[in-house]
């Protein structure tokens, strides 16, 4: 594909951005947001389920480099950043908030500030996908993706179960 083919079909990179976003992060948090709002399974169950989805979709290879690139460009497109901020990390955070209250209404979660909870449980999995991504092939810690991935949504949960009484 050439850059004149690209630019026939979007007026800048700006819109590549935009619609990159929209393809491929987007939908798979549509899924996960259905499931949450039917109340499916257990509150621990869906921050798994989100916590995995959302690695799921930051690792594809074909948007690996996206969250990278949005951040490294935001003083360039900030219409692509503010999109990036509302249609991606703004639902995410909403729907950890959501699965946050469902399990504090329900007893198994104990109670926490909602808002400072939803941005540190996704932290480490957007930490881990950047880095995955970009300097994991440089760095000689030798933890394979996948474990990472176990350990940061065992911890995430943990931190928020309501402890045994």
């Amino acid at each position: 594909m050439t850059t004149a083919l690209l630019y026939r079909y979007f007026p800048d990179k700006g819109a590549i951005f935009e619609a990159t976003v929209r393809r491929f992060l987007v939908p798979s948090l549509t899924e996960v947001e259905a499931q949450v709002r039917a109340r499916r399974g257990s509150p621990s169950a869906a921050l798994r389920e989100v916590l995995i989805v959302w690695w799921g979709a930051m690792t594809d290879p074909l948007v690996a480099a996206l969250p990278r690139v949005v951040l490294g460009e935001t003083h360039r497109f900030p219409a692509v950043a503010k999109l990036y901020a509302r249609e991606v990390v703004g639902r995410r955070h909403r729907l950890l908030r959501d699965v946050l209250r469902w399990g504090i209404s329900v007893g198994v979660f104990r109670e926490v500030p909602v808002d400072v909870a939803a941005r540190v449980l996704a932290a480490p999995v957007h930490f881990g996908a950047i880095y995955t991504e970009a300097l994991q092939p440089y760095d000689d810690w030798g933890m394979s993706p996948a474990d990472y991935l176990a350990g940061a949504v065992d911890l995430a949960v943990a931190s928020v179960m309501r402890p045994p009484s």
